[in-house]
């Protein structure tokens, strides 16, 4: 059977205070998503390094909230055996009310393209 293709979006409202829960959760499912999206990481220069390590088995494209606001920011966890590309070419679309983050999946036959 191949192996399927799953994506899981959440808001976390600060990813370093609710990490427990997510990796809980993920802990408890008999599979693990390919992708991870995550908004409102609340990433600072304090936390950067945790949040872009703190799922183990993904690598993690990290897109802090712009200026000096409070939370926002956003992280896509992707599966270690995927090859994923940024394309930050599309970031042209953000506004100081859009946060955007976008990546491209390799090796992906059409069916499972986002």
């Amino acid at each position: 059977m191949a192996e399927s293709f799953s994506v899981l979006h959440i808001n976390a409202r600060s990813l370093s205070a609710n990490i427990d829960t997510l990796l809980h959760m993920n802990a408890g499912l008999n599979f693990q998503f390919s992708i991870i999206a995550v908004t409102e990481v609340w990433a600072n220069s304090n936390n950067t390094s945790f949040l872009t390590n703190c799922i183990p088995g993904y690598n993690c494209y990290l897109r802090p909230r712009n200026g000096n606001r409070r939370g926002g920011g956003t992280a896509i966890y992707v599966k270690k055996n995927l090859t994923y590309y940024a394309r930050d070419y599309l970031l042209k679309y953000e506004s100081g009310e859009l946060e955007l983050s976008a990546i491209e999946i390799s090796g992906l036959d059409k069916k499972k393209q986002l």
